[in-house]
């Protein structure tokens, strides 16, 4: 994950964008037309989603691509204090998903793991 940033607010709904650094070991243009995702805080799905990418990775090379996460705003106010007490201030993250590829080739699955600070990500929900 390279980045996150919230996008529009709704009573309903919260949609943040997501950057992934996509890499491509091949060498081959990877030819990349759509993406599945769910985003996990602490072993917990919060957001997910799902759109089309129309992108070329280049061979041996890669590429931010940005994909809009959507949560519910009142599920995910259920889950804060439970992650409240959980990390110690870090909460581990997972971003997972499905990359389908252009010209019927088999989709791509993908995983990244890492951590974010909780009080960042608590100031990046609440600054809207």
């Amino acid at each position: 994950m390279a980045g996150f940033r919230p996008g529009e607010f709704t009573p309903n709904q919260q949609t943040f964008i997501v950057s992934l650094k996509v890499k491509n070991p091949n060498d081959r243009t990877l030819p990349v037309n759509g993406a599945t995702y769910a985003l996990e805080l602490e072993g917990h799905e919060i957001a997910n989603g799902s759109g089309d990418l129309d992108r070329q990775i280049p061979a041996f090379g890669e590429e931010v691509v940005d994909v809009e996460v959507n949560t519910q705003l009142l599920d995910l106010l259920r889950k804060v204090p439970e992650l409240a007490l959980t990390g110690g201030g870090r909460w581990d993250y997972r971003i997972s998903g499905i990359l389908k590829l252009a010209g019927g080739y088999l989709p791509v699955p993908f995983s990244y793991d890492g951590e974010v600070e909780a009080a960042d990500l608590m100031r990046l929900m609440m600054s809207r």
